[in-house]
């Protein structure tokens, strides 16, 4: 018997080191995909297995693929952490394109790939920027701009010096992505005259940003990812745990650090000049119940 044909994808995790919230309303973004930290599937056709809302989100996916009147059986080998802000369901969502792009020998180019992503990201956020879904497709820095739904400008960039980065998970889950983004826009909606000064104070930092990174300069960088962490903060996305992660990371001599993702919890993303200091730093917050992971850009 011959044996049955199985297809095989993965999608890649990611930090924003720059944008977050601002991004969902056209602004420049910074993101960095993490190799290290992937969603794995293999599928085969067969009877959907996976549960309502995932299953919802692949047909969207099996949609924008030009796929029609299929259902798959889907085993997760390995993946990136859930409910972290790190880009789990723009990973399971890539990871499935892919895969079905393997398997059916759709010879889909890695930018139908990431519109595919998209679509399904669309059930799990409601009105998705596309960072995720960019960053778990391409596997690169890059700076990433929303044109509109499902419209990106995605461009890689260089890092002159390694940036030696700790995520940090605050072990808080307050509120959803989907939950922190219509909470941003109503207070923008809400108080505009105020709102659009943090907004253009963003615009100016994204560029500040991203010369300071090509550059390699790092001090500059941690003191700019304080700064965005102060804006993201004015929507009261920061948390008990949250700033006290950050207090430790201080005293462990982080260069910055910032809420990555939707905040609300989830994640920060914290710079450091060297693998060891970071990985002390890693110790340090260990000894206060807080988890990590080490990861370098460049």
């Amino acid at each position: 018997m011959a044996d049955e044909k199985i297809g095989v994808g993965v999608g890649y995790g990611k930090v924003i080191l720059f944008g977050e919230h601002f991004v969902v309303h056209g602004y420049d973004a910074i993101v960095a995909s993490l190799p290290s930290l992937k969603t794995v599937v293999e599928i085969k056709e067969g009877p959907w297995n996976m549960d309502e809302k995932v299953v919802e989100a692949f047909k969207r996916v099996l949609l924008a693929l030009g796929v029609e009147g299929k259902s798959f059986s889907v085993v997760v080998k390995e993946t990136v952490p859930i409910g972290q802000n790190l880009g789990s369901s723009a990973a399971l969502n890539v990871a499935f394109a892919r895969a079905v792009n393997e398997l059916l020998e759709l010879r889909k180019s890695d930018d139908e790939i990431n519109k595919a992503a998209w679509e399904g990201e669309v059930i799990f956020h409601g009105t998705p920027s596309g960072i995720d879904n960019s960053a778990a497709t391409y596997g690169k820095p890059l700076v990433f701009k929303r044109l509109g739904p499902g419209k990106f400008d995605i461009k890689p960039f260089n890092v002159g010096k390694p940036l030696h980065l700790l995520v940090v998970s605050t072990g808080q889950n307050l509120k959803s992505t989907k939950e922190t983004v219509a909470y941003v826009r109503e207070k923008k909606e809400q108080y505009p005259a105020m709102t659009n000064r943090v907004f253009e104070t963003y615009g100016f930092l994204f560029k500040e940003a991203i010369k300071a990174i090509e550059e390699g300069e790092l001090p500059y960088i941690g003191y700019l990812m304080d700064v965005d962490h102060g804006l993201l903060s004015c929507f009261n996305l920061s948390t008990d745990k949250t700033e006290l992660a950050r207090l430790l990371l201080q005293e462990a001599r982080a260069l910055g650090s910032k809420i990555t993702g939707g905040g609300a919890g989830g994640n920060l993303v914290s710079l450091f000049d060297s693998e060891e200091k970071a990985k002390a730093a890693a110790e340090l917050l260990k000894a206060h119940g807080f988890k990590s992971f080490y990861s370098v850009l460049g």
